[in-house]
């Protein structure tokens, strides 16, 4: 009952002193509506970038029902390289922003007061999710806002696109010169190869060591020595008739054969001599002198044959030595030749490897600039964003009832001494 009296003398006193309550109102009303008409009006641009994926991620990504960021930067590590210092500091000196107030170079915290930057993630497919990056300039130059949105873009694909970059991409100028070094050196082993066989021409040597020894597809010539001394010298087949060598062989070994003939003739007229005796009966016997005549027939062919053969044999020594020469020159040129190849097979698999890890860095390399894009570009906004009034004239309002309540009260209680309504006048009863 006491809670019920004393809301009624509020209500009261509130009632008896509502100009007041009205006047602090349209007082406070007055303020907002002066105040709010000296704000400068507030612009907001924005811009958005998306950081796509890269074809090689493409070509490896991962099972079908999980998804991944493409970037391999989390949300928060986006939103901190979004507003670097470093990056805001060169915004301000790029487009030489002022401080209001000061006329001096804007301060970081001042630029960063007006962006806020906001990640999402925007889902390509199933598989893949597309980090988009939202930044918001707000400001009341709407000229000035759409130039830092512009410089801001710019600035943070140039300084972070390698952050996005392949293992090719960021390899692409080591590839590239162990490329040209491999190149160069393949080109000078080549050239050294072509300058070495220019000085020691094989083609020639091996002409005419077959001459000499015989050709290989008739009789097999030569063959590789496999003696102790593994000098690598060549020796001839003796059954071998194509070549000069090969005829020498064939005269010594049939001159040999007619010495032998000869030899075994001379002896058997010889023992026959010796059974004859040279007269017969005081006469010269005749077949002792036919013998005799004989033998010396076979004993000057003994000797020519002997002397023929001895010169067979010098003149296939020397040939022998002319072959191993010729033979050794050969080996020597080929063992060359063989180590040049051995070189140049190695530097060109090495060349054509480096090549294709340079062409897939090269590709990567162009794919870097494009793996954050503009997909929304800042422009010149036309309509004021702020201040809004009704966020000013609402609290402002209601500040003023409550302040108007107050006051009320106040100038009802300094009245009377009290905040109880006066008591009502008794009523008068008729006599009866």
């Amino acid at each position: 009952m006491e809670d019920g009296i004393m809301l009624r003398d509020y209500a009261a006193a509130l009632i008896s002193k509502w100009w007041v309550v009205l006047l602090i109102l349209v007082a406070a009303t007055a303020a907002a509506i002066a105040v709010s008409s000296q704000l400068k009006p507030q612009y907001e641009v924005r811009t958005q970038l998306l950081l796509v994926s890269r074809t090689s991620e493409k070509l490896t990504s991962p099972p079908s029902g999980s998804s991944s960021l493409s970037s391999s930067l989390s949300v928060d590590t986006l939103s901190n390289l979004a507003l670097a210092n470093d990056l805001l500091e060169d915004i301000i000196l790029t487009l030489r922003l002022a401080d209001p107030g000061s006329g001096s170079l804007a301060s970081v915290e001042l630029l960063s007061s007006m962006m806020k930057v906001n990640v999402k993630a925007s889902e390509q497919n199933r598989t893949a999710v597309l980090p988009l990056l939202t930044l918001t300039v707000r400001g009341g130059d709407p000229v000035q806002l759409k130039r830092i949105a512009e410089t801001w873009a710019d600035l943070f694909i140039q300084r972070n696109a390698t952050l996005f970059a392949s293992e090719s991409a960021r390899s692409f100028d080591y590839i590239l010169s162990q490329y040209e070094e491999t190149r160069k050196a393949l080109q000078a082993k080549n050239q050294e190869k072509l300058d070495f066989l220019g000085k020691n021409p094989v083609r020639p040597l091996r002409t005419e060591l077959l001459t000499l020894a015989g050709s290989k597809s008739q009789g097999a010539a030569t063959t590789e020595l496999g003696t102790e001394s593994g000098s690598g010298l060549l020796i001839i087949d003796t059954t071998s008739q194509t070549g000069l060598f090969g005829k020498f062989i064939a005269d010594l070994e049939q001159g040999r054969v007619s010495l032998a003939a000869a030899t075994a003739e001379e002896k058997k007229l010889g023992e026959a001599l010796k059974a004859e005796p040279p007269t017969l009966q005081q006469d010269i016997n005749p077949v002792y002198i036919y013998l005799k005549e004989k033998l010396a027939d076979a004993s000057t062919q003994v000797a020519s044959l002997t002397a023929e053969i001895s010169q067979l044999e010098s003149k296939t020594q020397e040939l022998r030595k002319s072959i191993n020469n010729l033979s050794e020159q050969v080996l020597k040129v080929e063992v060359a030749e063989s180590s040049f190849d051995r070189d140049l097979a190695a530097l060109t698999t090495n060349s054509q490897t480096l090549a294709t890890k340079l062409q897939e860095a090269r590709l990567a390399k162009e794919e870097q600039a494009g793996t954050i894009r503009v997909v929304e570009s800042p422009i010149v906004p036309q309509v004021p964003v702020g201040p809004r009034r009704s966020q000013i004239f609402l609290p402002v309002g209601a500040i003023g009832l409550l302040v108007g309540i107050v006051m009320a009260l106040m100038v009802h209680y300094i009245q009377r001494g009290t905040l109880r309504a006066a008591p009502p006048a008794p009523s008068r009863r008729s006599d009866t």
